[in-house]
């Protein structure tokens, strides 16, 4: 089961993205909806789909998101 931890008043540290995605991080912008933080080597990996992060990178792209990710709102994002 993949988790999805949502940020909106502040962001995490790169430490702490790191742990939470378990890996190297990888931004995916998400315009006005900011952006997953996710692991960059997610499919190498063979981690699981994570259909929640997919389906909010889906209203912008075609692709699937896998790991565990963090999604961090606009109000939130400052160093992303």
């Amino acid at each position: 089961m993949t988790k999805l931890k949502v940020y909106e008043g502040n962001e995490p540290t790169l430490k702490e993205a790191q742990a939470f995605v378990g890996g190297y991080v990888e931004v995916v912008n998400l315009k006005e909806d900011g952006c997953l933080l996710v692991d960059e080597e997610g499919l190498l990996k063979n981690k699981m789909i994570n259909v929640a992060a997919s389906d909010l990178y889906n209203k912008l792209y075609e692709g699937k998101i896998v790991g565990d990710v963090i999604h961090i709102k606009p109000d939130a994002r400052r160093e992303w």
